[in-house]
């Protein structure tokens, strides 16, 4: 299971990835179907990512609108007892 840190260090990877081939501007990413897949790839490791990252690194971050980062607005669900 990875840990916070890991998740967080994905996350960059993947933002820094994606502002890539930003900097290459709409034309391109509208023309390259091969930049659509890997931008969205990239958006869903880092959603999936944040969907399991613990509630203290969530409250902690709390300015972060989180549920705007992840998968239909979702979060790791509770552990259930």
């Amino acid at each position: 299971m990875k840990s916070d840190l890991e998740r967080l260090l994905g996350i960059q990877e993947s933002a820094e990835r994606i502002e890539k081939y930003v900097t290459r501007g709409e034309r391109a990413f509208m023309e390259d179907e091969l930049i659509q897949s890997w931008m969205v790839r990239h958006l869903q490791i880092i959603g999936e990512a944040v969907a399991r990252l613990s509630e203290h690194i969530r409250l902690r971050h709390a300015d972060i609108s989180w549920n705007k980062i992840t998968p239909g607005g979702q979060t790791r669900p509770k552990k259930q007892p």
